[in-house]
């Protein structure tokens, strides 16, 4: 059975929990613009290792 990556999985959690998240910090796997906007637009700061 093929498991699907966790950057999805997580995406999933992060968005569903936007009311209850100030910062998210998390690796280079998750730093793409679209993950940055949508935290940034909920008011979440992103840190993000590059």
């Amino acid at each position: 059975m093929k498991q699907p990556h966790d950057t999805r999985v997580g995406r999933q959690v992060l968005t569903r929990n936007l009311d209850r998240l100030q910062t998210v910090t998390a690796d280079k796997g998750y730093d793409w613009d679209k993950l940055h906007e949508e935290l940034r637009e909920a008011d979440v700061r992103p840190v993000i290792k590059h």
